[in-house]
């Protein structure tokens, strides 16, 4: 399966995908599954078809595969999930940065594919969505961008720019008691957003407001509305806030010709229902394979 990305549980709980590293410090390395199309475990080639992202993990934490922590719960296989069961809910955006159209009409698009089959689908916005993203921001400057700092120490200059001036941000000191309140308000987000997931437990929304884009651009417009590139991306930043897993699959192009993703995200440990939902999005859209190199 050609996927954009795929991050399993547990990656959530590790200090590369979430805002939160000194509460993890004890637990093994693994890999940044995001924004990737090939994968590739200690024992075997690149994958970029679903069943390579399964056979991968034994995946998940098999033995002889060192990459993997092993998770706290059996974890099922995708084939043996009845798509019907899974209400799903799409959004147009995590409501807080405007999306372009044609990308918020390929997750409407994707919507009517699970319709199609039978699933129950609505659009809507699970409440306190919206306000992750202002946290996740608050966890990040507070935690994450200090370790960052300390894990490029004497290589600033082979950073690129964009990443120069993320560091160069004015570092956040937070006393206890507020960093305890900005956790509370994480934990507040999730709760609500899984207690929605209880009766919807597949969401699909965008990747980002825009799709792919020239490295040295800094500023766009979406929709008629200024968007700085540090948050072109607050549907993502919001799911790792959610410490769920996730999948990203192409949904249709752009006028451009460049791959429209759709995320899917799904409860806790249920990788196999972001999964199986992944691969019927597969089925009804096709592959998406790069344009033939003009001749001329």
């Amino acid at each position: 399966m050609h996927w954009l990305g795929f991050i399993p549980t547990y990656t959530r709980h590790h200090p590369v995908n979430r805002p939160a590293p000194v509460f993890e410090s004890r637990r093994p390395a693994t890999p940044q599954l995001a924004v990737t199309s090939k994968l590739a475990p200690d024992d075997g080639p690149p994958h970029t078809q679903c069943e390579g992202f399964r056979d991968a993990g034994g995946g998940y934490g098999r033995p002889g595969c060192p990459r993997w922590p092993r998770v706290p719960v059996e974890l099922a296989d995708p084939e043996s999930t009845n798509l019907v069961k899974l209400a799903v809910a799409w959004l147009d955006g995590d409501g807080t940065v405007p999306v372009r159209s044609d990308l918020r009409a390929a997750v409407a698009d994707a919507a009517s594919a699970h319709s199609e089959r039978g699933l129950d689908v609505i659009n809507e916005r699970p409440p306190g969505f919206e306000e992750g993203e202002s946290v996740y921001a608050a966890l990040r400057a507070a935690e994450g961008l200090p370790d960052h700092l300390s894990a490029v120490a004497g290589h600033e200059s082979e950073l690129t720019e964009y990443l120069r001036v993320w560091l160069a941000r004015p570092a956040v000191e937070l006393t206890l008691t507020q960093y305890r309140a900005l956790g509370v308000q994480a934990d507040s987000v999730r709760a609500r957003v899984l207690a929605f997931m209880e009766d919807r437990p597949i969401l699909l929304l965008p990747v980002a407001s825009i799709p792919a884009f020239v490295p040295e651009t800094w500023d766009f417009v979406v929709e008629g509305t200024e968007v700085a590139r540090f948050n072109i991306e607050t549907c993502c930043r919001v799911v790792t806030l959610l410490r769920t897993p996730a999948a990203v699959v192409p949904c249709g192009t752009t006028p451009e010709g460049l791959p429209i993703g759709v995320q899917v995200v799904g409860r806790p440990y249920r990788d196999h229902e972001v999964m199986a939902v992944a691969i019927a999005l597969e089925e009804a859209f096709g592959r998406w394979r790069p344009p033939t190199p003009s001749s001329d």
